[in-house]
């Protein structure tokens, strides 16, 4: 049994469903959305018919908008939240913040008796998590996600002067796009150069540890090793390139080469498709003879995306445009 109306019902059910389902722009996780998906939600909304109790929230209702919200919650910090809890079918009433049993007294007439688990029940607690929810929709608990390889390219001639490594990531669509980063899902980037003698080779190599796995996100981009983020990610990029990562090299090996620079570039071509683009910048010059850099240099892209029974989302296609080899 239910003091819920209809509308505070079907209120939470649009709100979670906003979160959870198809959603619109930063929203939406796109469950039910098909094959790689995880499954449709189970809550419903409740009709507003005003007759025969029909505007009024069943046990069924609230326990599929609790399920809901479980589900959700778990994606975001990877264990059952612990503020609300199922309602009893035919035993609960449920309050605006604890709910209690119903049991006949006296002469067949209904009275509350305390559910110790009634403070869980009323329904501004499941208020209050579908608003903590909204406010951490992208985050993902590292449990609930997949870091998977990508595609990479790598060149093992000496090289000087400015070489290029460019990528495309493809989604299904626009919605798939929006469902990876609103969820959670990174690309992520490494680079690498190895096995040189050479001083500006393994000062090459050096930097490329130094930047570090760079993170690609909804709405920033961050290196891991270094304190290098920018406010641009998915929900900034434009039709022009613009830059996310301008990392110096310090020279460290030899001290002659600080002038070397990583940049990472990104844009989208449509919709549906992301370019990135990777310039590897030999400014630095040894006087009198500018040596080339030797090694085995590596460009490297993962994705990192929501892949639990809580929720998933299918991985996007990686194509490389412009190869480093």
């Amino acid at each position: 049994m239910s003091k819920v109306l209809a509308a505070r019902h079907n209120n939470l059910y649009e709100r979670i469903f906003n979160v959870l389902g198809n959603g619109a722009g930063g929203t939406g996780y796109g469950q039910g959305q098909g094959d790689g998906y995880g499954a449709a939600l189970e809550s419903f909304p409740v009709s507003k018919l005003d007759n025969a109790n029909n505007n009024i929230a069943t046990a069924e209702t609230i326990n599929a908008i609790y399920a809901d919200l479980v589900r959700a919650r778990i994606h975001q910090i990877g264990v059952e939240p612990t503020g609300i809890d199922e309602v009893i079918p035919n035993a609960n009433i449920i309050a605006e913040e604890t709910s209690f049993f119903i049991e006949f007294g006296e002469s067949d007439n209904l009275v509350g008796v305390q559910d110790e688990n009634g403070t869980k029940k009323g329904i501004l607690d499941f208020e209050r998590l579908i608003s903590d929810i909204e406010r951490d929709k992208f985050l993902i608990d590292s449990s609930q996600a997949i870091l998977e390889p990508a595609i990479s390219s790598a060149r093992t001639s000496p090289w000087n002067g400015i070489i290029v490594h460019e990528v495309a990531v493809i989604f299904r669509n626009a919605d798939h796009r929006r469902h990876f980063f609103n969820s959670g899902g990174e690309i992520r980037i490494s680079l690498s150069n190895s096995g040189s003698v050479e001083p500006k080779g393994q000062d090459w190599g050096i930097l490329c540890a130094n930047l570090g796995t760079v993170r690609f996100k909804a709405s920033e981009t961050t290196a891991i090793s270094v304190p290098i983020s920018t406010q641009i990610g998915n929900y900034e990029l434009t039709e022009n390139y613009q830059t996310l990562i301008n990392y110096n090299g310090g020279g460290d090996f030899s001290g002659l080469y600080s002038d070397n620079i990583v940049t990472m570039s990104a844009r989208q071509t449509n919709d549906s498709i992301i370019n990135f683009k990777i310039e590897f910048k030999d400014l630095a010059n040894e006087i009198p003879v500018d040596e080339n850099v030797t090694g085995r240099l590596e460009s490297v892209f993962q994705q990192f995306r929501a892949n639990s029974n809580s929720v998933s989302v299918p991985a996007p296609a990686f194509n490389n445009i412009i190869d480093i080899s």
